[in-house]
C-alpha cells in the first residue's frame, strides 16, 4: 500500500486551505491549480515541484464515467457492504467455530471471544487501562491476568481438581482446554465447547462474587451452577446425538 500524500509531503500540507479537495477542484482549464498560502518555505516549494512534476504526465479522461464503490465488483457504498468486504480480506479465525458454534447462550459466546482476544477485564488488564489500583488476584495475592483467573488461581486449581481435570491448571492457554483427554471421541465441537464454556463461565462469575460481594463460592458450588448452566443450554441442542451425549456428561458429573 502507498504512503498517503500528507505523509509524504507534511510541509506542503501546512499550506493547503483545503486539504481534502477533489481533483475537479485542482484540476482546471487543463492545469493543475493546487491552492495554497502564499510564501511557501523552501521545503514546501520542493515539494510541490514534485507534486507537479510527478503530475506532469497524467492524462484525464473526463468521457470515462468516474464509477467507484466496494471491492472489484464496484458494489454501492453502504456499512453492511464495506464490513463484508472488509471481513473478506481478514484471514480466517481457526478457533471461531469453538466460540460460536456452541449450545452457550450469546452472552457466554462473547464472554469467550473476549477471552480469545485476550481482553477479559481481569485485574492486570484493568490495571494496565488504569481502572484500578492493583493487579493482584483479590483471592490468592498473585498477578491476576486471565490465564491466573480462569486456570492457575486456587479457585479455579480447586474446581477443576474436583471435577478430576488434573491437567488443567499446568496448561499454558485456555485454548488447550479443547485438546483434553477428558472426553470420549462421541462428543462434537459442539459439545466439547459448550462444556468447556460452561466450565470458564462459571469460574468467571465465582472470580466475580469474591471481588464484587465478597463471597467465597466452593468447588461444589460451582459444579452445581456448570450443571444448571448445561441442562439449560441442552435446549439449544439440534442434534439428538449431541443432546445425549451432554446429558450423559452432565450425569456423570453431577455426583455426590
Amino acid at each position: 500500500m502507498f504512503p498517503a500524500l500528507p505523509d509524504l509531503f507534511p510541509a506542503l500540507l501546512s499550506f493547503c486551505p483545503r486539504p481534502n479537495i477533489t481533483v475537479a477542484h485542482a484540476y482546471l482549464q487543463d492545469q493543475w491549480i493546487i491552492p495554497l498560502h502564499p510564501r511557501l518555505t523552501s521545503v514546501a516549494s520542493s515539494q510541490l515541484s514534485a507534486i507537479l512534476l510527478a503530475l506532469a504526465n497524467v492524462a484525464l479522461l473526463p468521457h470515462v464515467p468516474d464509477r467507484r464503490g466496494i471491492g472489484v465488483d464496484l458494489q454501492p457504498f453502504s456499512s453492511r457492504g464495506f464490513y463484508l468486504w472488509h471481513m473478506e480480506q481478514r484471514p480466517n479465525d481457526g478457533f471461531a467455530d469453538c466460540i460460536w458454534s456452541n449450545a452457550a447462550i450469546p452472552r457466554c459466546k462473547h464472554f469467550l471471544w473476549l477471552v480469545h482476544h485476550n481482553r477479559l477485564p481481569s485485574a492486570a488488564l484493568l490495571h494496565h487501562r488504569c481502572i484500578v489500583e492493583s493487579a493482584l488476584c483479590q483471592y490468592c495475592g498473585a498477578y491476576e491476568d486471565q490465564d491466573h483467573l480462569l486456570l492457575r488461581c486456587p479457585l479455579a486449581r480447586g474446581l477443576l481438581n474436583y471435577i478430576g481435570w488434573n491437567i488443567a491448571p499446568h496448561l499454558t492457554s485456555f485454548r488447550e482446554l479443547w485438546d483434553l483427554p477428558y472426553f470420549s471421541d462421541e462428543a462434537s465441537l459442539r459439545t466439547r465447547s459448550t462444556i468447556i464454556t460452561a466450565m470458564l463461565w462459571n469460574v468467571w462469575k465465582a472470580r466475580n462474587s469474591v471481588v464484587f460481594s465478597s463471597l467465597f463460592p466452593t468447588a461444589a458450588d460451582t459444579r452445581l451452577a456448570i450443571l444448571q448452566d448445561l441442562r439449560l443450554w441442552s435446549i439449544r441442542m439440534r442434534s439428538p446425538s449431541d443432546k445425549a451425549y451432554l446429558h450423559e456428561w452432565c450425569s456423570a458429573f453431577d455426583v455426590n
